[in-house]
């Protein structure tokens, strides 16, 4: 039922757009002029309701080449029994992933969020590592959440997206771990 209300308001609104732009244009006396102003016309006015979808997704790719980045401060000694006999680590499943029940003993994970003055649709978010053993930081991640336009489907806004700075939580806490001596 909802998808034939968006079909039935989506064909009235393009009925609309095509209507006001001929209205726009019937006083143009040439031809081929009028037919590439209206084509023009109708397609602006059709967009004009996503175009904060647009807008918000390039000040996202912006923010995200801008500031998303990831910070290393320390490393994260563990013991001797979460690495295998070659020194590898024995602190991940059998998917490759890091165990986490397992490693937040040594490490918590904390995050932080605010909103973009300038831009109230986009979140940053702190994703602060902190060792578990003197409270210190050993490494933090600066990411970006684009909630999408004000169009909404399935939840979230046309254009709606993240950037999260590389590399994975699971990788980062990989280079991190070091045996305690």
């Amino acid at each position: 039922m909802v998808g034939v209300i968006i079909l039935v308001v989506g064909g009235l609104y393009l009925a609309a757009c095509i209507w006001l732009a001929r209205r726009l244009t019937s006083s143009i006396s040439k031809s081929s002029f009028r037919s590439f102003l209206f084509t023009g016309i109708a397609v602006i006015l059709f967009l004009l309701p996503l175009s904060d979808a647009l807008w918000g997704y390039m000040q996202l790719k912006r923010l995200c080449a801008q500031e998303s980045q990831t910070l290393t401060f320390a490393k994260l000694p563990l013991p001797s029994a979460l690495f295998d006999t070659r020194g590898g680590p024995a602190f991940l499943e059998k998917n490759g992933n890091v165990n986490w029940p397992l490693i937040g003993r040594y490490l918590d994970v904390r995050f932080e969020e605010s909103r973009q003055a300038q831009y109230p649709s986009i979140r940053r978010q702190t994703v602060s590592y902190v060792r578990r053993s003197d409270g210190k930081d050993i490494a933090k991640q600066i990411n970006f959440h684009y909630d999408g336009g004000w169009f909404r489907v399935n939840g979230g806004g046309i254009g709606a997206s993240n950037c999260l700075a590389p590399p994975s939580p699971d990788e980062l806490v990989k280079a991190l771990a070091t045996k305690a001596s």
